[in-house]
């Protein structure tokens, strides 16, 4: 399921794939980040076994604004509805999210103009 993630990555031929270095205050958290154009792929593993609901993300060289986010739950191939984050230096919180434990998430944040 996760190739439709992908798909949504590689839309474009000339598509550039940079690494973002992110940070989290949640020592069980593994997250790795992708920029794509002026999008921004993140992929979320909790290693603990309770329950995940907010989730603060800190990125290097990523550019403050308002986000469109959506959440793509990697087993079932299906993204939620979109909800509004703002980064602000270099910080976000991706809230109301529920991240079992031992599971996986992807998040997608595309800029609005």
């Amino acid at each position: 399921m996760a190739h439709n993630f992908v798909n949504h990555m590689l839309k474009k031929d000339d598509a550039v794939i940079e690494e973002v270095v992110v940070n989290t205050s949640k020592p069980n958290l593994e997250v790795m980040a992708l920029k794509v154009r002026d999008e921004l792929f993140i992929w979320i593993f909790n290693k603990d076994d309770s329950i995940l609901n907010h989730v603060d993300i800190a990125l290097d060289d990523f550019p403050d604004g308002k986000y469109l986010m959506k959440t793509y739950n990697t087993w079932t191939g299906k993204y939620s509805d979109s909800t509004h984050v703002k980064i602000f230096r270099e910080k976000f919180e991706a809230k109301h999210l529920e991240l079992k434990g031992n599971m996986d998430m992807a998040l997608w944040l595309k800029p609005i103009d």
